[in-house]
């Protein structure tokens, strides 16, 4: 039996998907990945829902992919995975809250870029260090590209460097920056405005804001995911990798 890295409930028309590996600072593994895809897919299924949370439960929100298991072979499944979380999140039926609690780095701002909300703290930072591993973060590039402005997206893929939650705001991959204890208050605020909705209005909304990215995601996903997986199995990405991981 997996052990559960992904929690969710549903209550009064709000789904929240909680990711639960503090072991490794919710890296994507393929097993919470598979747990997310499958709870995205429960929390879909019910009409009842106005809008979902996506959070982490404590530390980092989601730190990458898991670069151990990146070292064991083979990245394909994984790396096609991730591309359907992406899938998963952009055609989601109900807005997405991301609840940023914590750090992003990496494929973890994957599901920060297909969010329709992002609402962090202040004190959170966010990161895309691929290139200092011999990787582009080809498989998340959809998203990015759509959410970022091109300067920034340009700055941060080939610096590596730690952004603020403020910059990030700035370049147009949070939407709202508060202090840790106004989080909850903001994100009561923004459901509180999505169930002044009706439930069709939210949901040809969100297809008609998301549409040039599933089009783009659906016609070149496999074709990135590819991509990323030979990257990651190339000699230089192994070292860096292993390099990264003796720091640890």
């Amino acid at each position: 039996m997996q052990t559960p890295l992904v929690r969710h409930e549903i209550s009064e028309g709000v789904a929240t998907i909680t990711l639960d590996s503090p072991r490794n600072r919710n890296s994507l593994s393929s097993a919470l990945v598979s747990q997310l895809v499958a709870a995205l897919e429960l929390c879909a299924a019910d009409d009842s829902l106005m809008a979902t949370v996506l959070r982490s439960s404590a530390g980092a929100f989601c730190s990458g992919v898991d670069l151990r298991e990146a070292l064991d072979g083979d990245v394909s499944e994984l790396a096609r995975s991730i591309v359907a979380i992406q899938h998963g999140m952009l055609t989601h039926p109900v807005p997405i809250i991301v609840r940023l609690d914590g750090p992003a780095a990496g494929a973890g701002l994957a599901p920060v870029a297909c969010a329709d909300i992002v609402i962090s703290r202040d004190d959170v930072k966010v990161a895309i260090a691929a290139a200092r591993l011999g990787l582009a973060a080809a498989m998340i590039s959809v998203p990015l590209t759509h959410r970022l402005t091109p300067r920034a997206l340009a700055d941060w893929m080939l610096t590596g460097r730690t952004v603020s939650a403020e910059e990030a705001r700035q370049a147009g991959l949070i939407t709202r920056v508060v202090a840790a204890d106004e989080v909850d208050d903001t994100v009561d605020e923004v459901l509180a405005d999505l169930r002044k909705a009706t439930r069709e209005g939210l949901l040809d909304a969100k297809r008609m804001l998301n549409a040039a990215m599933v089009r783009e995601l659906t016609e070149h996903g496999d074709e990135l995911a590819a991509r990323t997986a030979e990257a990651f199995s190339s000699e230089l990405a192994q070292t860096k990798i292993k390099q990264l991981l003796h720091r640890r």
